[in-house]
């Protein structure tokens, strides 16, 4: 059974990645039996709201500069937050945390990762910094453990829905005053990004019911497609051609279906592109997936038709496949204690 990861260590002090001259490189695969650690933190969509208010409040100074910087943030929250209720509505019965989970079950055990990766699940609260989330399961001393932490949300101004994954590969000991020690040594980043077609003049307001008007069928669609692309970058990653691949520094753009995104190409389907960014080794795997809403509908009318549909045809449609099977009971886990330290300054990872 899965056990509430717990939220007093939200008092661990955590070290931000930061690039080094010569990034560790795991073994391969990383190990035979490599732990693996889930962290679940979202029980609905998430929004990202930038902190304009920050700069605003810099150029202003002193406490003035900072309340106005906190009052210019905390509206942007709000609206938000008021713009997507609907699109929360359309996917309150989708269950992200159970799909996310399925997947990489499935498709972690690999060759480059780990043949038989022993995973475990836990639920951290909502509410948790995402630096935090690194700690893991559990507090019990261990080397090598690959924490992952999935999340999907939409920008403030509804251009584009994304699934991430941040994975930590981390060690973790007890000091002699009893209380846990975290080392950071290895962060990746893998988002799967559905940029919405964008229209002249259109403010957030509208762009968010486009996205609200697809329906939860579409919608479903979509996050299932993210689902599976994240896990897929993780494995493709750890493969001896992601390991090659990701070693090379990225520089430019990539074109794909009219449309220009951050980073050098690396991988493409009909409906899909992968691409790296990052002037070190270790930067992040992108994917980009353009929404037109039309299309989107389209395809899913047609996943709908009762005539039969093979693998080719599927992969074709741009629609990676998932498995819907309720995952397996997750093993039981330790929650942190009362308080947490993380030490050490974790580098770019390197498969």
């Amino acid at each position: 059974m899965k056990k509430v990861w717990c939220a007093a260590a939200c008092a661990a002090i955590v070290s931000l990645p930061a690039h080094a001259a010569k990034p560790e490189v795991p073994a391969m695969p990383i190990a035979e039996r490599l732990p693996v650690e889930i962290v679940l933190a979202q029980q609905e969509l998430g929004i990202d709201v930038p902190a304009t208010g920050a700069a605003t409040g810099a150029a202003v100074g002193g406490l003035l500069g900072a309340l106005i910087g906190t009052a210019i943030d905390k509206a942007a929250v709000s609206n938000g937050e008021e713009r997507a209720a609907e699109l929360r509505n359309q996917l309150v019965d989708y269950p992200f945390n159970q799909r996310m989970e399925a997947a990489l079950r499935e498709k972690l055990p690999s060759e480059g990762l780990s043949p038989q990766p022993q995973i475990s699940v836990c639920n951290a609260p909502a509410a948790t910094g995402a630096q935090f989330l690194a700690i893991g399961c559990s507090v019990t001393p261990a080397t090598g453990v690959l924490v992952i932490v999935p999340r999907y949300a939409i920008d403030a101004k509804f251009e584009n829905l994304a699934v991430q994954v941040n994975a930590h590969l981390i060690d973790r000991e007890t000091k002699s005053n009893g209380k846990p020690k975290v080392r950071n040594r290895l962060t990746y980043a893998y988002h799967f990004n559905f940029p919405i077609d964008q229209v002249d003049g259109e403010k957030p307001e509208q762009t968010a019911v486009r996205w609200s008007a697809l329906g939860s069928a579409p919608l479903a669609m979509l996050l299932d497609t993210g689902v599976a692309q994240v896990a897929d970058m993780i494995v493709y990653d750890f493969s001896a051609e992601g390991r090659a691949e990701r070693a090379v520094p990225k520089r430019g753009s990539t074109a794909f279906n009219g449309r220009m995104f951050n980073g050098q190409q690396v991988r493409t389907g009909k409906d899909w592109v992968w691409s790296r960014m990052g002037k070190h080794s270790g930067g992040a795997l992108h994917g980009y997936y353009p929404v037109s809403p039309d299309a989107v509908r389209a395809s899913v009318t047609a996943a709908a038709s009762p005539v039969p549909v093979d693998a080719i045809s599927v992969a074709d449609a741009g629609v990676a496949p998932i498995s819907t099977t309720e995952a397996p009971a997750a093993d039981a886990v330790e929650a942190p204690p009362t308080q947490a330290e993380a030490v050490d300054t974790p580098q770019a990872g390197t498969p």
